[in-house]
């Protein structure tokens, strides 16, 4: 196994509390290079559904939308979402009992279901919060690689693809699907569009050849553009921390999300990790960057979601 280093995932400085796009990206990453059987398994589920219909037309909040057309069905869309779940049950991203089938269509939950989930232990009922959270993601990923395989032009200009699609692939269509389904898959898979905010203008006095020199007014210039400009950037980082924004880790070791890959996925142990990758770590290292992953990758419940090591101290070898 090789070594990866540290960097910066995010772009920016600040993010919301509950953003967790970035780390869900380069988790994402980390499967798609340590366990690729994952999404090989996972592509097959999507070419399975994908071959079944084709688009329909729907209406939309902003005109007729492309839909496709199993996913109107909802026994069709049921076993959709059931194989999804079974499919990231299988590979540990979530865990206990599919969630999907209580909320496809609007439906309400049985009342059998209702009374026994009145009646889990609360740390089932985290684990099942945790991972109906995060297999969102994973329908999400799977319904962008449907409407790119059902769409006929697209698999013309692009043939199959890849399984994040280029920017430049989301067609007004499919934004305005994606909104219909309200699963908001662009904000997930592709970067947030580039929004610099309000123009500054700054205002300084300026120069008289007769009674400055050039270079004098130059640095007098500057250095008054430079204290307005500190000023306004202070000023709009107060406006963010105000709005709750949160600055976030400025650089996080990619490793961590490879090791979180090779332990929650792979199924692999601490100990494991530690004794393969390269250069070697001792397990306790490993442990850390594992859960720093997962806290970044779920958030708060990330306890729950994480699979169980093995009790007992590692043997020596």
């Amino acid at each position: 196994m090789a070594d990866s280093t540290r960097r910066t995932l995010w772009q920016g400085a600040y993010r919301e509390p509950d953003d967790r796009v970035v780390p869900r990206r380069a988790f994402f990453d980390a499967i798609r290079r340590w366990v690729p059987e994952a999404l090989q398994s996972l592509r097959k589920i999507v070419l399975s559904f994908s071959r079944q219909g084709r688009f329909i037309q729907a209406p939309g909040s902003l005109g007729p939308v492309n839909i496709p057309e199993f996913l109107i069905n909802v026994a069709e869309s049921e076993r959709f979402f059931v194989a999804l779940w079974e499919w990231a049950a299988s590979f540990h991203l979530v865990q206990g009992e599919c969630p999907f089938v209580e909320v496809v269509g609007g439906q309400n939950p049985p009342e059998a279901a209702t009374a026994a989930k009145r009646e889990d232990k609360p740390r089932d009922l985290q684990r099942r919060d945790a991972s109906w959270d995060y297999s969102l993601f994973w329908v999400q990923v799977a319904l962008t690689q449907i409407l790119a395989l059902l769409d006929s032009e697209l698999v013309a200009l692009y043939g199959t693809m890849d399984w994040l699609l280029p920017e430049q692939v989301i067609t007004c269509d499919m934004r305005a699907t994606l909104q219909l389904f309200d699963l908001f898959l662009a904000s997930l898979l592709y970067p947030y569009p580039e929004n610099r905010g309000p123009d500054f203008h700054f205002v300084s006095p300026g120069w008289n050849p007769v009674h400055e020199k050039r270079g004098q007014a130059r640095a007098r210039i500057l250095s008054e553009l430079q204290t307005q400009l500190d000023e306004r950037l202070d000023q709009v980082e107060k406006t963010h921390q105000k709005r709750g924004k949160e600055k976030v880790p400025w650089k996080v070791a990619v490793e961590h999300f490879d090791w979180l890959a090779l332990y929650q996925v792979k199924g692999l142990s601490y100990q494991r990790i530690a004794r393969d990758f390269r250069p070697k770590r001792c397990p306790q290292t490993v442990t850390h960057g594992v859960r720093e992953a997962a806290k970044l990758v779920i958030g708060p419940r990330w306890k729950y979601w994480l699979r169980p090591g093995l009790p007992g101290r590692p043997r020596k070898s």
